[in-house]
């Protein structure tokens, strides 16, 4: 009987195991050391199946013929057609791939060059890293990836800057090329998600061969691009972020209002208002507090009611009422559609993309619309065209009110914009409210300001529009040689259109203040109605290129050169009106006389002519001829040689010949020791070694070799004329702006664990542009001339690891910036030390120094009653108009650089069971900042407050544990500029940073 029972349960085993699928059981091992590979994904016809375990152990059900793949970090990918299913277990060895040995392409903008036959300094910025943030624009997700590049955004912009300062006067951007060819439009209008890689070119043999323009460095867009005998791909991306309201109750310009009313009461009770109280002549603003204070002296109120009417103002609160009226949460949406595909004579990419921005100031919104394609053909066998079509365009409403200027003034604490039911309440604005309800009796237009009315009626708007068309034929002769000629022609628009339409006050003060009222009635110098500002601006550009490319490999020699010649024309056009009766339904306006000076009404100023801001016109043309050549030798792929020299020649520059065309070049070479036979390391598993030297150059176009002259209008001249002014003398001795560069690097790896790459340079950029003080004789005061020099020198640091490899995978990645400025020569001394005394991040030039220098007064403390002590000659004082207008170098102190000599950030990504967590952190130190602070003169006269108000000295003894000087009713100008921009405002601005963090499954 149990015979019978255990052949059945053995025949039925059997059936069950004929009715199952097929499986696969299979161990992954690393082939260096035949260790198992823990986390290692494993692909069944093109799909994610499994994922090894700690053993390297997978089991799959599997049939005959499927095609499978193995995928690990670190490691070359290993695939193969299942041909036996009954295999006990499979062995599946991958090889290990070196970190720094990857065979990248890196693209210059004018050749793709193998990454480890470069000799000279870039960066990649691959998709994966470029997409880590959702920034709608390209320069903002190049923050905080990139060694050697720093970003700024003090003011409001973001400003790029490649290895520390190459020019004073030409700007300090990068030139940004896409697709091979300089870019002139707005980068903003770039779709990030239309980018596959960006290449950062740092030095001069990276960047050299884009001459006159490469002295602040390259980056290098490269857009998708399709690929032929690929089926019709679509992606979709869409990601939307949502951000809070501004933090306005942090904002440390703020004193309480009850404080506020209390410092009102104060100046009140010394006669501080009298002058504003009976000004007749021009009306100025004053508060409401002070109102009522005045109203309580003069006996129109009692003491009772006055004291009542301020404690209501003291229960109000400006930044509530901003928070609930003037701003919202953000919104940025932005959505992308790519289409690729190609066949075997066609590649094609179609890139859609739109974004919609709402910011949380409320009337302030933006979008933009992108299209991209790019189409390569094969003409014939060797014979391709590419035809490429961008268009970018965007619209930009700026709405949004950020100030409530009264009169030169910042909103006092207690004002309100609408009362409980929600209704506009008005502030004052240019004039005393007393007067301007009275003003005209009736025969004036309404003369309040309403916040929330203006904002109503706002009608602020940018639109920008970019057409990009490329054309290009590559010829290929042989397998070596090929010739290709490209084109690109761009046309970019931009139009700003302010309009005040007649309800805004802007319209309302203009019409009154040009008004007249006579026995007869009321004229109208500017016509009752909207006023439209508008300013257009148009760039062409065209640029054309001949370039033959060789290259050949000859047993252990390769060679690649390529050699070519480029011309480029830019015009740039601008025009500016203004348009007075302007109605936005039937399109009508009114002609105004903009020459005879009117008399201002109840003469609130003197006779003025009406004002016609941004009239204008402008234009400028550069044309830029260049013949290049490039060349680099490999031996064996141990040693690598590279050279390159451009000839440059613009319009702009140089009256004589010689000065017109000016040669930049680089030579670099390479040594890979760790291909050595006599270099046997357990350890290092790549060793390269890499030197260049060469030249770059920049470009100012705001300067001529030949006299150029400014046409001005007749609008405020005595002689109701136009007239001319001289801008530029002739400079036969205009040349380019030069920075040669050294650059010495080692790049390497230890296995598949750690690599990286150490790089030093040193920047020595002459014959900057630069003010000078002119000949008395020529009618200037100053010449833009080739007089300064910056020596610039420092390291980047990059290093990778993978400290954990299996199941769970902790990649990270150190980058690492070192840069030092300093201005050697320059030829434009101030009369006045002071001038260098600056608050913020602004080229500050001083000979020997850093060009962003943050100099301050020196600070002596406070004395026994709250004056702060400065210096003058050296010695303590408080004659602070000496301090201020004839300070020595004694008398002044450099705390350091406002931007950081030392910056980086640290990403890592931490991989388990399909999940990834990513972070990336900045770093910055060594750099210094101006802090905000009380200034009385401010507060008394502009009513700008701040919390260091009640830090304030205010008894004796206070001096000892407080730097902030006593409050005095004289509010002293230079006093309180002394110690406003004193050391004692300085504070150290180091700072680390979580940028980004991510998690994806």
């Amino acid at each position: 009987m149990k015979k019978i029972i255990v052949g059945l349960l053995l025949l039925l085993s059997s059936a069950i195991a004929v009715a199952q699928a097929d499986s696969l059981s299979a161990m992954v091992l690393n082939a260096h050391d035949q260790q198992p590979l823990a986390g290692a994904t494993i692909w069944r016809d093109g799909n994610a199946v499994a994922i090894a375990n700690k053993k390297g152990q997978f089991v799959i059900a599997i049939k005959a013929g499927a095609l499978m793949a193995v995928t690990f970090r670190g490691f070359k990918d290993t695939s193969f057609t299942v041909t036996d299913t009954h295999k006990a277990l499979v062995r599946i060895v991958m090889q290990p791939q070196s970190l720094a040995m990857e065979e990248v392409l890196v693209q210059t903008g004018y050749q793709k060059i193998a990454k480890d036959r470069m000799t000279g300094s870039f960066e990649q910025v691959d998709k994966k890293l470029f997409n880590r943030q959702v920034a709608p624009n390209v320069l903002s997700r190049l923050e905080g990836i990139t060694p050697g590049l720093y970003t700024a955004k003090s003011t409001g912009e973001t400003e790029i800057n490649i290895r520390g300062l190459s020019t004073l006067t030409a700007g300090g951007q990068p030139l940004v090329v896409i697709d091979n060819f300089p870019y002139e439009g707005d980068i903003s209008n770039i779709n990030p998600d239309d980018v596959e890689s960006i290449t950062v070119l740092k030095d001069a043999a990276a960047a050299s061969i884009w001459g006159a323009r490469s002295g602040n460095g390259v980056i290098v867009i490269t857009t998708r691009k399709g690929s032929y005998n690929q089926p019709l791909k679509m992606s979709l991306h869409s990601n939307i972020s949502i951000g809070g309201r501004p933090r306005l109750k942090e904002d440390k310009r703020w004193i309480a209002p009850v404080d506020y009313i209390g410092v009102e009461q104060w100046l009140f009770d010394q006669g501080f208002y009298d002058a504003n109280l009976t000004d007749v002549f021009t009306r100025p603003v004053v508060s409401p507090a002070v109102e009522i204070m005045d109203r309580q002296r003069s006996g129109f109120i009692s003491n009772a009611e006055a004291d009542a009417q301020l404690a209501l103002l003291q229960q109000n609160d400006i930044r509530q009422q901003r928070l609930k009226y003037l701003h919202r949460p953000s919104l940025q949406q932005q959505h992308a559609l790519s289409l690729t595909g190609g066949s075997e004579q066609l590649n094609y990419v179609f890139g859609f993309g739109v974004n919609s921005n709402r910011a949380n100031s409320v009337g302030n919104d933006d979008s933009r619309f992108n299209f991209n394609n790019t189409t390569h053909i094969k003409l014939l066998k060797h014979l391709t065209a590419v035809v490429g079509f961008t268009y970018t365009q965007q619209q930009n409403s700026n709405n949004a009110i950020q100030d409530f200027l009264m009169n030169g003034k910042v909103v006092y604490p207690y004002a309100r914009l609408a009362d409980a039911a929600g209704n506009a309440l008005a502030l004052e604005k240019d004039y005393r409210e007393l007067y301007t309800d009275t003003a005209g009796g009736g025969a004036l237009l309404n003369w309040k300001y309403r916040p929330l009315d203006e904002l109503k009626y706002a009608s602020n708007s940018t639109r920008k529009n970019d057409l990009l068309l490329k054309l290009g034929l590559r010829y290929r002769f042989s397998k070596a040689l090929n010739a290709e000629m490209n084109v690109q022609a761009e046309r970019a628009a931009t139009n700003q259109r302010n309009i005040y339409n007649r309800h805004t006050y802007y319209a309302r003060n203009l019409v009154n203040l040009y008004s007249q009222v006579t026995p007869a009635g009321i004229q109208y110098r500017i016509p009752k109605g909207g006023i439209m500002d508008e300013n257009g601006s148009t760039l062409k550009a065209l640029a054309g290129r001949l370039q033959i490319n060789y290259n050949k490999v000859l047993g252990p020699h390769e060679i690649n050169a390529i050699a070519g010649a480029e011309a480029r024309e830019t015009k740039a056009a601008s025009s500016g009106y203004r348009t007075y009766g302007y109605d936005e339904n039937n399109l009508g306006f009114v002609m105004v006389d903009y020459v005879t000076a009117f008399p201002i009404y109840n003469n609130l100023m003197p006779s003025l002519p009406i004002p016609n801001i941004g009239f204008g016109f402008g234009e400028t043309l550069g044309r830029l001829l260049s013949t290049y050549a490039n060349a680099g030798y490999s031996y064996k792929k141990r040693y690598q040689l590279s050279g390159s020299v451009r000839r440059d020649a613009s319009n702009l520059f140089g009256v004589a010949t010689n000065d017109k065309w000016s040669p930049f070049w680089s030579a670099g070479a390479a040594w890979r020791i760790s291909s050595e036979p006599f270099f046997k390391s357990a350890l290092l598993s790549n060793l390269n070694l890499r030197v260049t030297y060469g030249y770059n150059g920049n470009i100012n176009s705001g300067v001529a070799a030949i006299p150029t002259i400014d046409y001005l209008p007749a609008a405020g001249q005595a002689t109701n004329l136009p007239y001319a002014g001289v801008k530029n003398l002739a400079n036969k001795n205009l040349r380019w702006e030069r920075s040669g560069i050294v650059n010495i690097g080692l790049d390497f790896a230890l296995n598949t664990i750690v690599s990286g790459s150490v790089e030093w340079y040193r920047k020595n950029s002459q014959d900057l542009i630069s003010r000078s003080i002119a000949d008395p004789t020529t009618g200037l005061a100053a010449m833009q001339l080739n007089l300064a020099s910056i020596v610039g020198r420092g390291m980047d640091i990059r290093l990778q690891a993978t400290p954990i490899k299996g199941l769970l995978q902790w990649e990270s990645q150190l980058q690492l910036s070192l840069v030092k400025n300093k201005l050697v020569d320059y030829n434009n001394p101030v009369a006045n030390l002071g001038a260098h005394v600056a608050g913020g991040e602004v080229l500050n030039p001083i000979r020997g120094r850093d060009p962003y220098a943050l100099i301050s007064y020196r600070f002596g403390g406070l004395d026994s009653v709250g004056n702060p002590i400065s210096y003058h000659n050296g010695n303590p004082t408080q004659l602070y108009n000496l301090s201020l207008n004839s300070p020595t170098w004694n008398d002044l102190v450099e705390s350091g650089p406002v931007r950081p000599p030392v910056f980086g950030n640290f990403i890592n990504s931490i991989q388990y069971k399909g999940f990834t967590l990513t972070a990336n952190i900045n770093f910055k130190f060594g750099h210094y900042f101006r802090r905000q602070t009380i200034n009385y003169s401010d507060l008394f006269y502009g009513w700008v407050a701040h919390e260091d108000f009640y830090n304030r000295w205010q008894k004796p003894g206070d001096e000892k544990h407080t730097s902030i000087p006593a409050m005095t009713y004289d509010a002293d100008y230079s006093r309180g500029r002394v110690y406003a921009y004193s050391q004692a405002t300085v504070s150290k601005a180091d700072n680390i940073r979580l940028q980004d963090i991510g998690l994806s499954y």
